[in-house]
C-alpha cells in the first residue's frame, strides 16, 4: 500500500519554516515539463527543432513554409504600419533639415 509523505512544519518564533521539498523548488526555479516546451508552427503543427521557427508581427509562431502572410492569414496590417513608420521618418528629415532639431 502507497502512503503519501506529508512533510511537518515547524514554529519558531512566530513563523512557520516548512521543508524544501522536489515540488517547490521546481515552481522555484520554473522547471516545466519536457513537452510543454516543444516548439510548433501555428498551422502545420510540426516541431520547429533547433532553429525555433520565426515569429511573426501577429504573434504567431511559423515554420518556414507558412511565414509568408497570405499563408497564414496573418492580422497584422503592414500598411498601415509602413505608412505611420514613413510618416515619422519624413517629419524627422523635415525638422533637421529646418534646423529645429540637429543631427546626432
Amino acid at each position: 500500500m502507497n502512503s503519501i509523505i506529508i512533510p511537518e512544519t515547524h514554529t519558531v518564533a512566530n513563523s512557520v519554516i516548512t521543508p524544501i521539498t522536489t515540488s517547490t523548488i521546481t515552481g522555484v526555479i520554473g522547471i516545466e515539463k519536457k513537452n510543454e516546451n516543444k516548439k510548433k508552427c501555428s498551422v502545420c503543427k510540426i516541431k520547429l527543432g533547433l532553429t525555433g521557427g520565426i515569429n511573426c508581427r501577429c504573434g504567431e509562431l511559423f515554420c518556414a513554409s507558412h511565414i509568408a502572410g497570405d499563408c497564414h492569414g496573418c492580422s497584422f496590417n503592414y500598411h498601415t504600419f509602413a505608412q505611420s513608420t514613413l510618416s515619422k521618418q519624413l517629419i524627422i528629415s523635415d525638422l533637421i533639415s529646418t534646423g529645429r532639431l540637429e543631427k546626432l
